[in-house]
């Protein structure tokens, strides 16, 4: 019997991870260990909060703070893929709650956060990581770097096991956000039924910026891959019930097998996934010509020579990350820009960054396209300098 109770969890777990689209919190989901925590840390770091919610939903984190601080000041912006009271009509239900905040709630699709002017105290990503694919985490934690306050926290707060499964779910771990994070504050903890659930409060000033972010997640996605296929090869070994009682696993070699598994998998999709991401070659050449605009006028005008984060604010309103970060990478694995090692120092250059400049220039540029100026860029340094 206790083996046919595991047999029919890992269907059920299969059903779910098969669906379209992922479960989403309920609204009414607001006595958890994570929404209650959520809100004593935000309040704890600002008495009077302007909070984005990003991921929000069915909005439980705003159902909550109304619950438990609603005599409090507060502000609340929630996003998601789609504006939550679009996408939920049940919502609608609930939506004298919404009325009575006024100006003081809002939400939207997270694909208006860049058009953003207002800064915030705190951002929270409650569930949200392990949705997400390696150039969308990424490109939140750079939108998060950017919409907080100089005092502002992130907040990443995630369930490591997900029992009931999702589709294409990559469990999020803790040594990843300290890999990718300077400074930081780990609050992570066990609930009572033993699921791990990952909890890191971040303040703006250890978020780096978005240099290099892709290169390192893909890593941590292969590194979980074949930490995954090792446990996977060695259920039945006692080392291997102690790895898997990490994880909130262990109480089943049949159900963690096939969870295992199923991880196995969908780190192997997102890692596919990132090599195919195929970005467009034009994007590129335009935001390299307007990149260079970018550093004449600086340059010419005020005598200053703008910082990689400075780059990234200007350009973020025309072009999406992954064509800002494909041609800051293009540029410095090419010699033109030298490397950095703070996103606020002004950018170094190269010769070869003249050569582009004053010898190709930007309408050859636009002309050629990025690869091939970057080529004879190179080319005629070899020959002049070499």
């Amino acid at each position: 019997m206790e083996k046919e109770k595991y047999f029919d969890q890992l269907l059920n777990f299969y059903r779910i991870c098969l669906d379209i689209k992922s479960p989403i919190a309920d609204f009414t989901l607001i006595q958890d260990s994570q929404t209650r925590l959520a809100i004593e840390e935000i309040f704890a770091h600002s008495s009077c909060p302007n909070i984005l919610d990003y991921g929000c939903g069915k909005l439980r984190l705003f159902n909550a703070l109304l619950s438990k601080k609603g005599n409090s000041k507060w502000a609340y912006y929630g996003v998601d893929m789609e504006d939550p009271l679009t996408s939920h009509q049940d919502l609608r239900n609930d939506f004298s709650k919404f009325q009575k905040m006024k100006n003081r709630f809002e939400t939207g699709s997270i694909l208006n956060v860049r058009e953003f002017t207002e800064k915030f105290d705190s951002i929270v990503f409650m569930n949200v990581l392990h949705e997400l694919s390696i150039f969308d985490i990424a490109t939140a934690i750079e939108d998060a770097r950017q919409l907080l306050k100089k005092n502002g926290n992130l907040f990443f707060i995630d369930t490591v096991l997900l029992r009931e499964g999702e589709p294409r779910f990559v469990p999020f771990y803790g040594w990843e956000i300290e890999e990718l994070f300077t400074d930081y504050k780990n609050k992570s903890y066990v609930t009572k039924s033993g699921i791990p659930i990952m909890f890191f409060v971040i303040p703006q000033k250890g978020i780096p910026c978005f240099h290099n972010t892709p290169e390192k997640l893909y890593y941590f996605f292969n590194y979980k891959l074949n930490s995954w296929s090792l446990l996977s090869n060695s259920i039945n070994e006692s080392d291997s019930i102690l790895a898997r009682k990490k994880l909130g696993l262990g109480k089943s070699s049949v159900f963690d097998y096939g969870y295992i598994n199923t991880i196995i998998a969908n780190a192997n999709y997102r890692l596919i996934e990132y090599k195919k991401y195929e970005i467009d070659p034009a994007q590129i050449t335009k935001s390299l010509v307007r990149f260079i605009s970018i550093i004449e006028k600086n340059y010419w005008d005020n005598n200053h020579i703008p910082s990689f984060e400075e780059i990234y604010i200007i350009l973020k309103m025309e072009f999406n990350y992954s064509v800002i970060y494909s041609m800051l990478k293009y540029l410095e694995s090419a010699h033109i820009l030298f490397p950095f090692r703070e996103s606020n120092a002004p950018i170094s250059f190269s010769e070869v960054w003249d050569i582009l400049v004053e010898r190709i220039g930007i309408e050859k540029i636009s002309d050629l396209g990025f690869s091939r100026s970057i080529l004879e860029a190179n080319t005629l340094h070899y020959n002049e300098y070499l």
